[in-house]
């Protein structure tokens, strides 16, 4: 973590003490800024068999961003460097999260580097839980291969706002030209009103991604996901399906997953939030799926920093083990391991996994 840090202030240093040289110059139009995320949660967890207290760090962060316009002002180059902290364990890794460089104009603009999916920044507009127990993605990224994640080698093209419909397409690379170098490729198109949102994301993996172990026996998978979500002054509710063909390189297994949320804003700083998804991850088979529900209270206390309340629970079906795992949240109830069908670890066959918690997020 000092690494991390020293690391950082040397660059703001530099960078910022350039730029801020520049940006005084007169005609000059460029800028720089930081920010980040601190959000730690202290929760007692249960598997049905074991349980104990945890303090989490949920995908706390730094950033530093900027941008200088170009071209006589027709063009802006754009930069992102995001860092991920784990607070809880004195620890970092720099620019682990989106972090790239890329052009912006009247074109909208193309960014080159580490970065969200499209499929994945879609889902994030209607979660009401995000990196906490509760998140939605403790479903849906239980299906398809690694859909809600930061690809490396991404170059991302995002339109201008078109009278509230905006597109992105993206592509990530493979590191070296080969014989089995595949490519990702994925898109979204997001349409947002005065009072509600409509939109939907698709990611494609060709067969040797979707199942690497085997590449000459998977198929190639396809994921769509689409999302809704209205709004009122005090009111919002949102909700998400998505499936899966071929799932995990697999043909013909086909995932499900959908789900909604919403929130009521009680007073200027008391907002109810409820969730609720179901996960199948083969339309073919019984009892092999889960639900998960999330409540929480959140008392905002000014200047960016909230502090909330939370129950989530996984509640599995007879042939299910899914834990509350990751996605965001710096600890896991682990899904069910079982060897020789003797039960090893984790969340035990039809069995609920439970986090009751109070968290602090502040934003700067």
């Amino acid at each position: 973590m000092k690494r991390v840090l020293i690391v950082l202030a040397v660059f703001i240093m530099i960078t910022g003490s350039a730029m801020a040289g520049d940006c005084t110059d007169e005609g000059a139009d460029c800028g720089m800024s930081t920010y980040g995320k601190i959000h730690l949660s202290i929760e007692s967890m249960s598997d049905s068999e074991n349980s104990g207290l945890f303090l989490a760090s949920n995908s706390s962060r730094f950033g530093i961003k900027g941008w200088r316009t170009i071209c006589d002002g027709r063009l802006s180059l754009i930069w992102q460097i995001e860092s991920s902290i784990v607070v809880d364990k004195g620890s970092g890794t720099w620019a682990a999260r989106n972090t790239f460089g890329g052009l912006k104009g009247s074109f909208g603009s193309i960014k080159f580097g580490r970065i969200d999916s499209p499929i994945l920044s879609v889902g994030r507009k209607v979660d009401y839980f995000g990196d906490r127990a509760g998140d939605s993605r403790q479903t849906y990224n239980r299906v398809g291969s690694s859909l809600d994640t930061r690809y490396d080698d991404m170059i991302l093209y995002s339109t201008p706002d078109m009278s509230g419909f905006t597109a992105s397409l993206a592509m990530s690379m493979p590191d070296e030209i080969a014989e089995d170098s595949y490519y990702k490729i994925g898109g979204s198109g997001i349409y947002k009103a005065e009072a509600f949102l409509l939109g939907g994301g698709i990611q494609m993996y060709p067969a040797g991604l979707s199942n690497p172990e085997d590449p000459d026996a998977a198929e190639s998978e396809t994921a769509l996901r689409l999302v809704g979500k209205y709004w009122l002054e005090k009111f919002s509710v949102g909700g998400l399906f998505q499936t899966v063909s071929n799932d995990q390189g697999v043909a013909d297994v086909s995932a499900q997953v959908m789900g909604f949320g919403g929130q009521f804003r009680m007073s200027d700083k008391l907002i109810v939030k409820g969730q609720y998804y179901i996960l199948d991850p083969n339309k073919d088979v019984d009892d092999d799926g889960a639900t998960l529900m999330a409540f929480s209270l959140d008392h905002g206390m000014g200047s960016g920093t909230t502090m909330y309340l939370i129950v989530a629970m996984m509640t599995n079906a007879d042939n299910a083990a899914f834990g509350l795992n990751g996605c965001g949240h710096g600890e896991n109830i682990a899904d069910g391991v079982y060897e020789e069908g003797a039960w090893v670890s984790g969340v035990p066959m039809g069995e609920t996994a439970r986090s009751i918690g109070i968290g602090l997020i502040h934003s700067f």
